[in-house]
């Protein structure tokens, strides 16, 4: 036996023996140096028939008995003391909060209830899981783990979701007033439980054809009568007479069959359900589809007695009651009735489940033990449902394990008219999800507002830099390589270089840079790439590509390059010791929740994943990676404009972006670009002169924009090359020399000119008055094409350099006829 600060410990060959591994590669190490409360504990979880593991250490080893085995289900007993991450995800993901909550506390944590689903029976099934938490102390007073019991709560959480279910659908059956209205309701009610009733189709039948009323997903009820479902049921239901049956239709599939001349005219109708693949189909699950079937034609004879007039009254003034009864008992909001000075004289079972007491517990109690009014809320909300016999807002609910739940509240004053008290009648639900919509928009909203502001700035920015550019371009050419300054002048020409190069990542943001989309096949792009990438990656990094051919998107080649070349390089600096970085390209199927998340309509997209098995990113920052500026490199080793250009290039190109990272383990970000034809080979253009030769005489150039410095500087470069430059710092003085007879050979315009004409209208107008003349267009920004769309001019980026500037001067007369002379 070992020993342990004078405790006795279990013996280690025991627990060697009742696991045959070793234990020196687990985190825990041999169990002869285990911590005394480390080995005690293990012995106790070890014997237990109540579901419990241990969880030890920094790395958080696990060890867990048979009845947490078979309550989560999985491998947990495969290699106990491996992480709990390794050995049960789905576990991992719910119990890492409670176990640090119970860690930073060091106290016990009460019973929390959490959805997870778990390997059972050799398939994936829904788990309702309760948990409770200790911590271990260990010898030097620190939490060395913490002790979990584990309680299956599955059948209960079964029951409530049901009932939830059956309570909304009574709810919405209890309204009606027409038979018509019956079908969309109960559609509207199954389709929030998407768990129980996943596919769902409501037909009437007719001899072997079939009226669709409605079916979820939409070509369920097509996927039946091809199926040849519905002939079947067609040939097995009456024609006429009573007739009503929930029976299976195959493993996971069940039709819930009415046919009564009374009710439904010599009509017969069929909804046929399937539940989720994780959900357990059995007896009660069959239960569930009788009441199902049961409330939904109980609603409809209530609606066919409510037109028998005032001699079936008490029937129907039973069922209503009934129907009310069945609205408290099964409504999903939490309902409470009250007495004036707070006292609660009932309370429906959602309000019991959502705060945790049973209702004679919440009788006694009250409302001041279950609102927090520690800032004066509740006496402001009193205030005004006294002033106004309504109150609608939130409140701080207390829960009986004393942890607080907001709630939207809806109070309405009445007075009981058999007794002629006033009571209040308060209806309440857990508003955690809409605050998180809520948090979600508002971060949509500033993640927008940050890209109206950055391209905004970039945009007028880019003016600057080419000033600051060109200006230092020319100053350094004409200092000649002995000056003592052409070391200064070329200094400034590589700050202004990495300024404008900022600039395009903030417009790549704020989804304004200028794009040339065109049908870029994703393998070859990657092929022209394999010199550059191996050059930035470096050798340390091993690098498998698996691009299937032919699967081209619609994107500007050189953003999507640079976006590529930026993943990598972000993957490259995750990786710092080496490791394996991996590009998937492939055509893909987005729809349902996935096009949701990203933001984009169902279709086909190519996607391009880059995937790396470096430090990966913490889950507090996840959500922030996309921000400009932020970034998870240490000070100085990053802008925190890589990611969020990248996403900025893929939004703008109306694709989506998902990022999903394990700490320790290596991120994947993953791209979804529109899927385009693949394109036709290019052929290279032949090498154009950048001077105005061949002209007799000095080109004429009109030079559009409204920038003093940067107009001057762009004239000053023309004609230093030989050009003869007109300038407009306007649209409309543009459009003017335009229609007179001026002599013109080439106008360069702005695209952003202020109030009145912009560069396309410039450009559209020259198109029109002048057919022939080219015009080139300069913008640093993606603006909406204001023209008619038809032979659009040549574009210069923002900022550019003089050689630039005068290549595509030169193209662009080099295409047009000489002047005659």
């Amino acid at each position: 036996m070992g020993h342990l600060n004078g405790m006795r410990l279990p013996a280690a060959p025991a627990l060697a023996q009742r696991f045959d591994i070793d234990w020196s590669t687990s985190p825990l190490g041999p169990p002869a140096e285990w911590p005394a409360v480390l080995a005690t504990t293990v012995e106790l979880c070890l014997n237990a028939c109540t579901g419990m593991l241990v969880v030890w250490g920094s790395e958080e080893a696990v060890i867990a008995n048979e009845a947490a085995v078979a309550i989560v289900g999985g491998d947990l007993t495969a290699r106990p003391g491996r992480t709990l991450t390794a050995a049960s995800p789905a576990l991992a993901e719910v119990l890492e909060p409670l176990l640090d909550r119970v860690r930073q506390r060091r106290t016990g944590i009460g019973a929390q209830y959490r959805r997870l689903l778990v390997e059972r029976a050799g398939r994936r099934q829904e788990a309702c899981l309760r948990f409770s938490a200790s911590p271990l102390i260990d010898a030097d007073g620190s939490v060395g783990g913490v002790l979990c019991l584990l309680h299956d709560a599955t059948e209960e959480h079964l029951r409530n979701r049901r009932a939830a279910t059956l309570g909304r659908l009574s709810s919405a059956m209890s309204k009606l007033a027409a038979r018509d209205r019956i079908f969309p309701e109960i559609q509207q009610v199954l389709a929030e439980n998407g768990l129980d009733f996943a596919r769902t189709a409501l037909l009437e039948l007719d001899g072997d054809a079939a009226a669709v009323h409605w079916s979820t997903p939409n070509g369920y009820a097509d996927e039946l009568i091809r199926a040849g479902v519905v002939r079947d049921l067609a040939g097995a239901l009456p024609e006429h007479g009573a007739h009503r049956l929930v029976q299976p239709l195959g493993p996971r599939r069940y039709v819930l069959a009415v046919v009564e001349d009374t009710l439904l005219e010599r009509r017969r109708f069929a909804m046929v359900i399937e539940p989720d693949p994780c959900v357990r189909v059995d007896r009660d699950y069959e239960l569930l589809l009788r009441m199902l079937l049961d409330t939904s034609v109980g609603a409809a004879y209530r609606v066919l007695l409510e037109r028998q007039a005032v001699a079936n009254m008490e029937v129907e003034l039973g069922a209503r009651d009934r129907l009310y009864r069945a609205l408290f008992e099964h409504s999903h909001d939490g309902v409470l009735i009250c007495a004036p000075g707070g006292r609660i004289l009932a309370a429906n079972p959602a309000a019991c489940e959502l705060l945790g007491y049973s209702e004679d517990e919440l009788r006694v109690i009250g409302r001041s033990g279950i609102v927090n009014d520690e800032d004066g809320s509740l006496a402001r909300a009193l205030a005004v449902r006294d002033r106004e016999r309504r109150f609608s807002g939130e409140l701080t609910f207390l829960r009986r394990d004393g942890t607080g739940i907001r709630v939207d509240v809806t109070s309405t004053l009445f007075e009981d008219e058999r007794t002629g008290h006033g009571r209040a009648v308060v209806f309440f639900r857990d508003a955690s999800a809409r605050i998180a919509s809520q948090r979600r928009i508002a971060n949509d909203a500033r993640l927008q507002a940050i890209g109206e502001l950055t391209g905004g700035i970039a945009h007028d920015f880019n003016n600057l830099l080419n000033v600051i550019i060109n200006g230092a371009e020319i100053l350094a050419e004409r200092l000649g390589t002995d000056s003592a300054f052409r070391q200064d002048a070329e200094l400034v020409l590589t700050a202004s270089l990495r300024a404008a190069e900022l600039t395009r990542q903030l417009l790549a943001f704020s989804r304004q840079q200028p794009m040339r989309v065109a049908a870029v096949e994703l393998a070859r792009t990657l092929r022209e790439m394999d010199q550059i990438l191996d050059r930035a990656i470096g050798g340390s990094i091993a690098v498998s590509l698996a691009v299937d051919e032919g699967v081209a998107v619609r994107a500007d080649p050189a953003l999507l390059q640079s976006a590529i070349l930026n993943l990598c390089i972000n993957a490259r600096d995750a990786m710092p010791d080496g490791g394996q970085l991996r590009i998937r390209g492939s055509a893909e199927q987005v729809e349902g929740a996935l096009a949701e998340e990203l933001g984009v309509p169902a279709g086909c997209y190519g996607v391009l994943k880059v995937e790396d098995d470096g430090v990966g990113i913490p889950p507090e920052a996840i959500g922030r990676v996309l921000e400009p500026f932020y970034t998870t490199k240490p000070g100085g080793k990053g802008t925190g404009l890589g990611l969020s250009s990248v996403f900025g290039f893929v939004r703008q190109s109306g694709g989506g972006m998902r990022v999903s990272s394990v700490l320790g383990q290596g991120t994947t970000v993953a791209l979804y670009l529109p899927r385009a034809d693949v394109p036709a080979p290019t052929v290279a253009a032949a090498p154009v002169e950048e001077a105005p030769g061949g002209f007799r005489g000095e080109p004429q150039v009109l030079l559009v924009e409204d920038d003093d410095l940067f107009s001057e500087m762009l004239a000053g470069i023309l004609e230093r090359a030989g050009y003869r430059v007109t300038v407009r710092s306007s649209g409309e003085a543009a459009l003017a020399l335009l229609d007179s007879d001026a002599p013109l050979d080439l106008v360069i315009t702005d695209i952003l000119l202020g109030p009145g004409a912009d560069g396309w209208a410039v450009a559209d107008h020259a198109r029109r008055v002048r057919p022939g003349l080219p015009v080139i267009t300069m913008s640093g920004f993606a603006p909406a094409r204001c023209g008619d769309g038809a032979g659009e001019p040549v574009t210069l980026t923002k900022p550019f350099r003089p050689a630039e500037m005068l290549a595509a001067v030169a193209r662009s007369l080099s295409a047009q006829p000489q002047p005659a002379g």
